[in-house]
């Protein structure tokens, strides 16, 4: 059994972790309302901006661009966004599995020579796949100390520029997609070749009568091709400054459940321990009245 001066060195290692954790846990629930707010302000300007993409090729007769064009997949490419701190459960460690899943999976649609290139955002990404060497086209970090739209435009200018020049023929974003302040979803999405949803103008049938709901065709100047080739390296940019943002904010709510789950935990185990302590103090205190009292009827009898 662990002596007094143990158990008391244990509560107080114990109680120093969760003053810790619980600081820990305030500061990612600070940062997890303004990300928030981030995340919810942008999705609406997210959507509309696809939506507004796929009426612009509607409306341009005869439209190709070469990232909306598919081709065939002799390369691919990954872009896995993870933290570049820890103490967030399962976060990091999912992602980068994900990734790695992924990975294989495009693997074995490639040709013999083909390769899987992987774009690590987050130290805990470039830790895992540069562990496992992946080939990585490229690494970037400390992009959550201080995040930017800049941080996106770097990313995004470096994949379009392999994409363009062949590199790659695919680009995936892996990132984790926050949902509530308890639950975050790891989502897979394509980004390149860019996939436009299907514009709502053109599937409007011409005998439709006029309300509320019917849509009315844009005019676009100078016209919808250039409008298209504009706005399309903006839509890319949004795409990962979304991924960048939704991962932002899951890491931080990840984070505030591990660390209110550790300070519970080293909770429950101070009380255990405090229970363990008071016990063997009480032990130690009998143990001495009895040394005294022994010896006290020692010397009444000898006297």
């Amino acid at each position: 059994m662990a002596s007094i001066r143990e158990l008391r060195g244990r509560i107080a290692s114990l109680k120093n972790i969760e003053k810790i954790t619980r600081a820990v846990k305030m500061v990612s629930v600070a940062k997890l309302r303004r990300s928030q707010e981030r995340v919810v302000a942008l999705r609406p300007y997210a959507n509309t901006m696809q939506r507004l993409l796929g009426d612009l090729v509607a409306n341009a007769e005869s439209f190709e661009h070469p990232l909306t064009t598919p081709r065939e997949r002799k390369n691919a490419a990954l872009i896995v966004i993870a933290s570049d701190r820890g103490l967030c459960g399962s976060f990091n460690t999912n992602l980068v599995r994900l990734g790695a899943t992924r990975a294989q999976e495009l693997k074995q649609t490639l040709p013999p020579d083909g390769r899987v290139h992987v774009f690590c955002v987050g130290k805990k990404s470039i830790g895992y796949f540069s562990l496992h060497k992946y080939s990585i086209a490229g690494d970037y970090t400390g992009v959550f100390q201080n995040l930017q739209y800049s941080s996106a435009q770097e990313i995004t200018t470096q994949v379009v520029n392999g994409y363009m020049h062949g590199e790659y023929d695919s680009v995936e974003i892996i990132y984790s997609e926050f949902i509530s302040l308890s639950r975050q979803k790891n989502a897979v999405e394509q980004m390149l070749p860019v996939s436009l949803p299907p514009s709502e103008n053109k599937s409007k049938s011409p005998n439709a009568k006029p309300g509320l709901n019917t849509q009315i065709p844009y005019i676009y100047e100078p016209n919808a091709r250039e409008v298209f080739e504009r706005l399309l390296p903006q839509a890319l940019t949004l795409q990962v400054w979304k991924a960048l943002l939704e991962s932002f904010a899951s890491e931080h709510g990840a984070r505030m459940m591990a660390m209110d789950s550790a300070s519970k935990n080293a909770g429950e185990l101070i009380t255990a321990i405090s229970l363990k302590y008071n016990k063997a103090r009480q032990g130690a205190i009998t143990k001495e009245i009895l040394e005294i009292v022994s010896g006290a009827e020692a010397l009444k009898a000898a006297g």
